[in-house]
């Protein structure tokens, strides 16, 4: 039925339009939109969304993991002093986000994998070295 569609809307040879219905998830997305209408576009909605949380969810996890054991032992983290905002946490999340999405989407279509990596990379690097944590005491 999707390789009908394919021929008739978009004029593609019948060979063209097997070859579009199985490319991946694009595929996948389009025959919920055809055939499921409504229905099928919230389906769509909702799975998205719960990918991006749980790609949100693991760079976060990662970066704490990272902190506890790696960037906080060295540093010598005593627990006197507690940044406002982990500037290096919030700039490597965003850019493990947009790069995982946008840049390496086409060549490694694993977000989840491509942003815990990311996140590992760019965390040790931008906490150790470029936005070092200066923290205000903690107060008693």
């Amino acid at each position: 039925m999707l390789v009908d569609f394919y021929m008739s809307h978009n004029s593609l040879s019948r060979e063209a339009a097997n070859c579009a219905v199985l490319e991946g998830p694009d595929s996948i997305a389009a025959a919920l939109l055809v055939f499921g209408g409504g229905i099928g576009a919230v389906v769509m909605f909702i799975g998205q969304a719960k990918a991006q949380v749980l790609n949100t969810y693991s760079a976060s996890l990662a970066l704490s993991v990272i902190d506890y054991y790696f960037v906080s032992r060295r540093l010598g983290d005593s627990g006197e002093y507690i940044a406002p905002v982990n500037w290096a946490g919030v700039t490597t999340v965003v850019g493990a986000a947009v790069i995982s999405n946008f840049v390496l989407n086409n060549y490694i279509p694993v977000q989840f994998a491509v942003t815990l990596v990311l996140c590992a990379m760019f965390y040790l690097v931008l906490r150790l070295g470029v936005l070092r944590p200066r923290g205000l005491p903690v107060a008693n």
